[in-house]
């Protein structure tokens, strides 16, 4: 949850970054003055100064606002350190035992399977990349733009559409090729028949063969092939109803067609994972009717008797345990969680529903009472037991005594016989 809120803090500062950076970023040759831009020079050069904007006599400068960028670029500095540190220390090691467990490796093979863990994790790449970016954009503010990718980052929505165009990429560029293919027919056959016949946008460069494709790929995809002759020969007129069909509409149609396509199975998908749930235990399986039914509360029975998260702490609870101090039950669970088995997961069958949860108190409230009466049965016991043994200890003692008490008995006997001479 930390860990969320310096996300959120990171892009609330790139996005006032990068707005602070569209108001100091002006080319050169230019000079705020009142609401517009007034050129100061035309035949200056139009580049891009970092982190300062002047005009070419040097005279205009805005400190504040690259002292602005100063500032917030050392706080997204700090907060990115911390959210990548704090990554490190939290999750990673995680990563690395979940890679490397299941496998009986010397310290080199371990080294190198925790460097690849660590190259696979997406993201500890992302929170490196975006310390990366923090230290870079302190010298070359535009780099700051490239924090904007939190946002893409942290939100699902924005995440779906990007798997939408990667998921089916091979499709996308294999209707791609298909498409340069077929503009380059195209190319040709304006090169060698219609040369400067045709535009597009009132732009067309067929002076060379390479100029010709170019320009239909530039221009081709989103623009139809308008004639300067009117009115329209029938070959250009087939030409230019062929080129409409083929290149405009089919072969847009038919990436957009994949993107779409794509993007609606995944958000299809995921609404039917989100019914699933709320209609469904995530761990039993049994649906919701049949817990209302019995009267039992579906929202009590997913936090207390099945809570899906219960099961994932205790999973990392187990992970970072050493495998010589698991008990019986935790090993069986270890070894069928390493085998992918979910074999130890309760499907269709709850205690609640069986009467057994009902049952589970009162039969615990028996046991508490039972081990209460051997607690005092022990207690009398130790008690007895101790007055038994200074009962003994005060016996032995008086005997002692007594075998004292006959010695000296004893000796004097033998002294008075000496006397009288027996």
């Amino acid at each position: 949850r930390r860990l969320r809120w310096l996300q959120i803090l990171s892009l609330i500062l790139s996005l006032v970054l990068n707005g602070i950076m569209i108001e100091i970023y002006k080319a050169d040759g230019y000079v705020a003055d009142g609401d517009g831009l007034v050129t100061v020079d035309d035949t200056a050069d139009k580049k891009f100064t970092p982190g300062t904007v002047e005009d070419i006599s040097g005279s205009a400068r805005y400190e504040e606002e690259d002292e602005l960028m100063r500032i917030g670029g050392i706080t997204f500095l700090v907060i990115a350190a911390i959210s990548f540190v704090a990554y490190c220390i939290n999750w990673l090691p995680i990563w690395i035992r979940r890679t490397l467990r299941s496998r009986e490796l010397n310290s080199v093979q371990k080294f190198l399977f925790a460097l690849r863990a660590i190259v696979q994790d997406n993201n500890f790449l992302f929170e490196a990349s975006m310390l990366a970016v923090s230290i870079v954009s302190l010298k070359f503010y535009y780099i700051y733009a490239a924090t904007l990718l939190i946002w893409i980052w942290q939100t699902k929505m924005s995440r779906y559409v990007l798997q939408s165009v990667f998921i089916h990429f091979d499709q996308v560029m294999v209707t791609l090729a298909l498409g340069l293919t077929i503009l380059y027919w195209y190319s040709l056959i304006s090169f060698f028949n219609w040369r400067g016949e045709y535009r597009f946008e009132d732009t067309m460069n067929c002076q060379s063969l390479k100029d010709c494709y170019r320009t239909h790929i530039d221009l081709g995809f989103m623009s139809q092939p308008v004639w300067d002759s009117t009115p329209t020969p029938w070959q250009a007129a087939a030409y230019n109803l062929s080129y409409v069909l083929i290149i405009n509409l089919i072969i847009t149609a038919i990436i957009s067609g994949i993107i779409i396509d794509t993007f609606a199975d995944m958000r299809s998908s995921q609404e039917a994972v989100n019914r699933d749930q709320e209609d469904k235990c995530f761990i039993c399986s049994i649906k919701r009717d049949e817990f209302e039914n019995n009267g039992i509360p579906f929202a009590i029975h997913t936090k207390t008797e099945h809570h899906m998260w219960a099961y994932i702490w205790f999973k990392l609870y187990l992970e970072s345990k050493p495998y010589t101090e698991y008990t019986g039950l935790e090993s069986y669970i270890r070894q069928a969680v390493d085998e992918k088995s979910i074999s130890y997961m309760p499907i269709n069958t709850s205690l609640a529903l069986t009467g057994k949860y009902e049952n589970t108190e009162d039969e615990m409230d028996e046991l508490f009472a039972a081990v209460e009466s051997i607690q005092d049965i022990e207690q009398n016991t130790s008690q007895k037991f101790e007055s038994f043994q200074r009962r003994i200890e005060y016996d032995i003692d008086q005997l002692k005594k007594d075998v004292a008490e006959f010695a000296n008995m004893k000796d004097v006997l033998l002294s008075v016989a000496a006397k009288v001479g027996v």
